[in-house]
């Protein structure tokens, strides 16, 4: 499963959390940390790149931060979104070429 979520464009360590969130649910990074072999550090810089992603949701709750991965259609909408940006680009990339 984390080599597939590499190939749409994840990191190794966002498919790993992703995956571990979507199974955890809704947890803190201390929860995280504990099933995983990262740095709380690594783990907060991972969860911050996931949630500009789209994929995963934090919230607070008695002043702690509280992770929950979205639902999994997401990553298609991610990926839709990078194939218009894509296709938005190509008309320029052909006029730097001069095709």
């Amino acid at each position: 499963m984390i080599k597939k979520l590499m190939q749409i464009g994840l990191t190794k360590n966002e498919a790993t959390v992703y995956i571990e969130l979507l199974q955890l649910g809704v947890t803190t990074v201390g929860g995280l940390e504990k099933n995983m072999s990262l740095y709380r550090q690594s783990l907060y810089n991972i969860l911050n790149d996931l949630e500009a992603k789209g994929l995963i949701e934090i919230t607070k709750r008695n002043n702690k931060k509280h992770f929950r991965a979205l639902d999994a259609n997401l990553l298609l909408e991610e990926h839709k979104k990078k194939e218009k940006k894509i296709q938005h680009l190509i008309p320029d990339l052909y006029a730097l070429s001069g095709s």
